[in-house]
């Protein structure tokens, strides 16, 4: 199916303005475009569009590809993003520029009676009251254009379009790496016999957290998994109760750079919580995080919602793989680590994801977790 779907994009007036790329030659755009875009510190939106009528979608495609030919600027982009969509990157373009040109595509594709639906995807998401601020910004963007790039009208007016207002989702959505059977197989196979045989090693040190503080013996958290979606992340509590409340009283003695707070020698520490960290008992709980399927045995550690805030752009593409117990940074020194180094690590370990990676991560988990090197 795939290849007849190709056939239909390489009938072109001009050559490669009217190719859709392949799916993975378009993903790795999509990708340059991002990296471009991070550099630049400008805004990239990509608009995915799809058939929704009961015309084959290989008409609707070919029609698609003919409009988007002569539609778009040359900076743009447009291939395919699966079976059933194709997609259209635009570079320094804002969320409402590309609402504007998918307005522009679903009144052309309508008035041939092939109707289509579109979504956007915007790099770096932004909040609604920022729209119009980067709007003004955008400095060669749709939404200032009122021709496109080959000179002729979009038709679309400034006042009135149909998809004013509508927000655009993050381009992690469609960036996204989704587990490999493979590496969820070996999350369910690990996990499940270990929350089995540790439950006694789980009821000794529930009865020991219990006894030594006040307070409960979970700690939940909300954190920040695949995508940017948040999870409720659990560990025994190796903290007083009102350890978050206190925090704002310590922010000044963070030893670590980057968003994240940690301290050596943290006052809100028990005296069997010190224990716990030290050998990552704390930790166990994240086993059933990882039955779940909120978490990974191996990938970056999940961020606290409000780290994401102070991410730098570059530092979110580590969101873009399921969150891990372990992973590079765990068997590197953890918190001896640079913040800027750690994200590299992460990224670096999301770029290159394989069994014999993760089983090789595993295998130094053990002597890190041992040697206690990094832990706070």
């Amino acid at each position: 199916m795939m290849a007849g779907f190709l056939k239909i994009f390489f009938s072109s007036a001009g050559g490669s303005r009217a190719s859709a790329r392949p799916a993975t030659r378009f993903r790795a755009i999509i990708e340059r475009e991002r990296s471009r875009a991070d550099r630049s510190n400008t805004t990239l939106s990509l608009l995915a569009i799809a058939p929704t009528g009961e015309t084959p979608n290989e008409t609707v495609l070919n029609r698609l590809a003919d409009f988007l030919a002569d539609r778009l600027r040359v900076t743009d982009d447009f291939g395919l993003l699966d079976d059933n969509r194709m997609g259209v990157v635009l570079p320094d373009t804002s969320s409402a520029g590309a609402w504007k040109v998918a307005d522009d595509v679903c009144d052309h594709m309508e008035a041939g009676e092939t109707p289509v639906r579109c979504e956007v995807f915007a790099h770096p998401t932004r909040l609604p009251d920022e729209l119009d601020e980067d709007d003004r910004h955008s400095r060669n963007g749709h939404e200032d254009a009122t021709t496109n790039g080959n000179g002729r009208g979009n038709g679309a007016p400034d006042a009135d379009y149909r998809h004013r207002g509508r927000p655009a989702r993050p381009m992690a959505e469609i960036l996204c790496q989704g587990l490999p059977w493979w590496k969820r197989s070996l999350d369910v196979l690990v996990s499940l016999p270990l929350l089995i045989l540790l439950s006694p090693l789980f009821l000794a040190i529930a009865i020991v957290v219990k006894l030594t503080s006040r307070g409960p013996i979970f700690f939940a958290q909300q954190r920040c998994g695949l995508g940017g979606r948040t999870f409720l992340l659990y560990k025994f509590r190796s903290m007083v109760s009102d350890a978050e409340a206190k925090r704002a009283e310590l922010e000044d003695r963070n030893e670590v750079s980057g968003p994240v707070f940690k301290i050596k020698r943290d006052p809100r520490i028990t005296t069997i919580g010190h224990w716990l960290r030290r050998s990552s008992l704390d930790e166990l709980p994240q086993l059933w995080n990882v039955l779940r399927g909120d978490m990974s045995l191996v990938g970056p550690r999940p961020p606290i919602p409000s780290e994401t805030l102070e991410y730098d752009r570059w530092h979110r593409r580590r969101l873009e793989i399921s969150p891990g117990i372990t992973c590079i940074w765990q068997v590197s020194g953890r918190s001896n680590v640079p913040f800027t180094e750690w994200m590299r690590m992460d990224i670096r370990y999301a770029q290159s994801v394989s069994l014999k990676q993760d089983l090789s991560i595993l295998m130094l988990t053990a002597p890190a977790v041992l040697t206690g090197k990094g832990a706070n």
